[in-house]
């Protein structure tokens, strides 16, 4: 584990690479590089990222994975963070493992949520399981009632775009604060499922179809077809100034969907 001298105020943690869930679309850069999962950072060692991270100015932290409720001991990990009040804290989690007792805590420690929300009908292949939607929107529902924002993701593909609408819909009379709603961008372990793609202009007649539904201000997008640290894309990312990543072998990376083995910094 070494992080850079100069970091930016976020920092992703991905403490873990076990999911229980095997999206088709995943970013998650380990499937390109196994040696970024290869050997995990223990808990303690975690913590000593936090602490490094905060005494070099860090002041955020989103805490994910693969599953972060998977992976033992994950709420030492919390409240060693939450040790230093200032920071802000942030979980994203498919919410497949969370509890009442888990939620209130989360809610306790002033952790924000995040969950994703990939389909109504298409959930079980978007997530790459045999489950259904119904479990993600009682957590939305559930974070709503107790007053406690939690925002959402969606990912368009080729396979759930058809019923985009309604996952977007859901999760808003859901409760949702945010929902985030970005077009695949093929790296992790999409970058061998291409077929996921949705061209340029499927992508712009969405997005103005989304805008016109009800409670559409909570509606935001993510534009990028792939990742501005590309050579030769159009779009300027904010990797490595805005926010950075530590793997879950402890290496930091400047961005989240792009990664130079051996000259990343």
């Amino acid at each position: 584990m070494m992080l850079p001298e100069k970091l930016p105020e976020k920092l992703l943690l991905e403490i873990t690479p076990k999911c229980n869930y095997s999206c088709p679309f995943c970013y998650c850069l380990w499937h390109e590089y196994p040696e970024l999962s290869r050997h995990v950072m223990t808990n303690r060692q975690w913590k000593q990222v936090i602490s490094e991270a905060v005494g070099k100015g860090c002041r955020s932290f989103l805490f994910t994975g693969g599953e972060p409720l998977l992976r033992r001991g994950f709420t030492d990990l919390i409240s060693h963070a939450r040790s230093f009040p200032d920071v802000q804290l942030e979980l994203f989690t498919n919410a497949s493992r969370m509890t009442p007792e888990l939620l209130q805590y989360f809610k306790q420690q002033r952790v924000r949520l995040a969950t994703s929300l990939q389909g109504l009908n298409t959930y079980g292949e978007m997530t790459g399981t045999k489950r259904k939607f119904y479990r993600t929107i009682d957590f939305i529902a559930e974070c709503s009632e107790m007053k406690f924002p939690c925002s959402v993701g969606v990912t368009v593909t080729s396979q759930n775009i058809i019923e985009a609408e309604n996952i977007v819909s859901a999760a808003i009379f859901a409760g949702a604060s945010v929902v985030q709603v970005s077009v695949f961008m093929s790296t992790g372990r999409g970058k061998a499922n291409s077929y996921l793609r949705i061209s340029p202009e499927d992508w712009e007649q969405l997005k103005e179809r989304l805008k016109r539904l009800p409670g559409a201000s909570a509606v935001m997008f993510g534009d990028e077809f792939e990742c501005g640290c590309m050579a030769d894309s159009n779009y300027k990312c904010p990797a490595g100034k805005s926010f950075g990543v530590v793997s879950p072998n402890g290496t930091f990376r400047k961005c989240l969907h792009y990664y130079k083995p051996k000259t990343d910094f």
